[in-house]
């Protein structure tokens, strides 16, 4: 969960796309380690360029995140360095 986003169950939880585009950098992460870890001890490297559309979408600040055009972009045409 978006670290924005209440964690009390309301409908007023302040979710927004950029809490969503965390959710999505989440999920990818989640893919690719074949589930989802419930504990924030278990970290394995996630492979690129995946890593850094991963990165780029859990970013703290929810400002700082991409827009799915952005994420879009990210995919077409990765920056492999």
């Amino acid at each position: 969960m978006a670290p924005e986003v209440s964690r009390l169950s309301t409908l007023q939880a302040n979710w927004t796309k950029a809490s969503d585009v965390y959710d999505l950098g989440v999920t990818i992460k989640g893919m690719v380690y074949g589930n989802a870890p419930i504990t924030n001890l278990v970290e394995w490297k996630v492979p690129a360029p995946l890593d850094k559309i991963v990165e780029a979408c859990t970013h703290v600040l929810s400002a700082d995140r991409p827009s799915l055009d952005e994420i879009r972009n990210m995919v077409e045409i990765p920056n492999i360095s």
